[in-house]
């Protein structure tokens, strides 16, 4: 991806409870590639994670997240844990309640760690000294409205009860913040580019977690250039702040950000290689004798011209095994076969393979593999070469 390290980045983290600590490390990569962010809006943990990003307190936010544990957000017993941890959604989540009052007993859980967490944790002096625009959502039920609200219309003091207000699950105990009744703002608007777009940012990188809620439609105008951070992995639970989680979302935000930044390949792992879509082809099209008949014998049809089958018959069935989607091409092929098998064998994913390494590692492990057609795609991964 071609980027602008003198461009300033209006940044949107979307809404999605425990997910969130995808969002630190999507905040490390761009850090690190140098990415200016001149403002931040955010939705319910989107909002908790802009805060720090615009307080500049990078290490005390992966601290936090790397020490995340559901006792410092929600004061709750190991039972109410096995009821929460699932991925939800809304419809689900506003049942949740009804569940907790009849095999728990409890109206709501209580969040009273999570307010001294956002007190503990955010500066709101810092906040409104920063040059960085920093805006969230959230719904007044008392007023019946949605709020998208940047700092500067925030009254003094009470910063904190808003990004509790962002952060207010229906399946919370009910209590008001400064007289107000309110709900998450995800309800409204998770992922709120529109108020990025509508104060001028002209490239605006937006980071998804995929969390309850709604997408609320907005128009991009012509001059608007949108970078989305989109994570293909299941984050979990919206609700599960367990420490295991977090540091596996950390790591896939990372790495994420520094595959789409870098233009890396791979739908899993995170490949670098500057071979075309022609030098796949000429690979598929010189493989060796035998590897050719072992590929047909398991997945061809043997009255059907050697080159036909293969490309005709033979890929399109590997592809459907690796479970590539429709309209891949040779390139996607080749690294999703190596991708597939890299994980049935648990080689390292969190870090950066040359396409190269990645193929000599699953050729060296492949034997541990067992399945219908392992002859035929042992052969395969272990004489395909990047030469």
């Amino acid at each position: 991806m071609n980027f602008d390290k003198n461009k300033e980045y209006g940044l949107v983290l979307e809404g999605g409870g425990a997910k969130g600590s995808y969002q630190i490390g999507a905040w490390k990569a761009l850090r690190e590639l140098g990415i200016n962010i001149k403002g931040v809006v955010g939705t319910s943990v989107g909002a908790l994670n802009g805060a720090m990003i615009v307080q500049d307190e990078f290490d005390e936010a992966l601290k936090l997240w790397s020490e995340i544990d559901p006792s410092k957000v929600l004061n709750i017993d190991n039972d109410m844990r096995e009821l929460i941890r699932f991925p939800m959604k809304i419809d689900e989540i506003k049942k949740l309640r009804v569940k907790m009052k009849k095999f728990i007993g409890i109206d709501g859980i209580d969040i009273t760690p999570l307010k001294n967490l956002i007190r503990d944790t955010i500066d709101e002096e810092k906040i409104r000294n920063s040059k960085m625009d920093y805006g969230l959502v959230t719904v007044s039920l008392s007023d019946m409205k949605s709020i998208q609200i940047f700092k500067g219309e925030i009254e003094e003091g009470l910063l904190c009860d808003f990004l509790l207000a962002s952060s207010y699950l229906p399946v919370f105990k009910r209590e008001k913040l400064h007289g107000k009744t309110y709900i998450d703002g995800g309800f409204y608007d998770k992922t709120p580019v529109s108020m990025l777009i509508d104060k001028g940012y002209k490239d605006i990188i937006v980071v998804r977690l995929h969390g309850i809620g709604i997408d609320k439609r907005y128009t991009v105008p012509e001059e608007v250039n949108i970078i989305t951070i989109d994570p293909k992995d299941d984050l979990g639970g919206i609700l599960d702040f367990s420490n295991e989680r977090a540091l596996l979302n950390i790591n896939i935000g990372y790495y994420d950000t520094i595959r789409l930044f870098n233009d890396l390949k791979g739908k899993y792992f995170y490949i670098n290689t500057d071979k075309d879509e022609d030098f796949f082809i000429k690979k598929l099209l010189n493989l060796d004798y035998q590897t050719t008949q072992d590929l047909i014998n398991s997945f061809g049809l043997n009255d059907l011209p050697v080159k036909r089958n293969l490309f005709e018959i033979v890929f399109p069935r590997i592809a459907k095994k690796i479970n590539l989607k429709n309209g891949w091409d040779y390139k996607e092929l080749i690294i999703g076969i190596y991708e597939y098998y890299g994980k049935k064998i648990n080689i390292d994913r969190f870090k950066i393979y040359d396409l190269k390494e990645l193929i000599e590692k699953v050729s060296e492990r492949i034997d541990e593999v067992e399945n219908n057609h392992y002859k035929s795609l042992n052969r395969l991964i272990k004489n395909f070469d990047m030469d």
